[in-house]
């Protein structure tokens, strides 16, 4: 993803880590131990297929507790768009790298959300990439917001209150999401920000510009 990077030029100075596994590229904000690097090599190792192309879950590495989220880059195109760095026709890059740019503004910003720990990608064939990842901390302590509304019916107006509060703030700083659901939140009563945000690729990190319109009583 060097050329990824194009559309996140100062995430490189967050992850100067850097390490190379046979075709496989890692960038990590701290040093990586030995443990996970093997970790990751494994994960990279399960089998996947176009049923089966996109896998999050925990990644365990001794003491280590990471969440983590890969992708087969299953045509021709996604591959060359995340290796040049490319957008869609729609204006939008691909997952992965959508992900990776808006986990990365949320954090610049202050909206609350899983930090990052680390991205990496395989290339393979004539260089393209065809495979990613983004590790995030795994945080034990919070809850599906899902899972916490089936479990505290009774205090869904409260959910739906501390939610809203979370979106006013992250509209705030021009970060909108645009798939919202119980979902996409997860849930620590006792931290101080008792929400946060996940799931960040479909999100619009630069302020909705709509133009005026002319008034038609003038």
């Amino acid at each position: 993803m060097d050329s990824i990077m194009l559309s996140v030029s100062s995430a490189l100075s967050s992850f100067l880590h850097t390490r190379h596994i046979a075709n496989a590229t890692f960038h990590f904000s701290e040093i990586p131990s030995a443990e996970l690097l093997d970790s990751i090599v494994r994960w990279f190792d399960q089998p996947k297929s176009k049923s089966r192309k996109r896998i999050s879950d925990p990644l365990l590495a001794g003491s280590t507790r990471l969440f983590a989220k890969s992708q087969l880059l299953d045509s021709l195109k996604s591959r060359w768009r995340v290796t040049l760095g490319r957008q869609t026709a729609g204006g939008c890059y691909d997952w992965a790298v959508e992900e990776l740019y808006n986990m990365l503004a949320a954090s610049e910003r202050g909206i609350p959300s899983h930090s990052i720990v680390g991205f990496g990608y395989i290339r393979r064939g004539v260089g393209q990439v065809q495979e990613t990842l983004l590790l995030t901390e795994l945080l034990d302590d919070y809850t599906d917001g899902q899972a916490w509304l089936e479990c505290n019916p009774t205090r869904a107006h409260w959910f739906v209150q501390q939610a809203l509060e979370l979106l006013r703030k992250s509209n705030a700083k021009s970060i909108y999401h645009m798939g919202v659901s119980a979902f996409n939140i997860t849930l620590n009563e006792k931290a101080v920000e008792p929400m946060n945000l996940i799931d960040m690729e479909n999100c619009f990190v630069e302020p909705l510009v709509i133009p005026p319109k002319p008034s038609p009583f003038r």
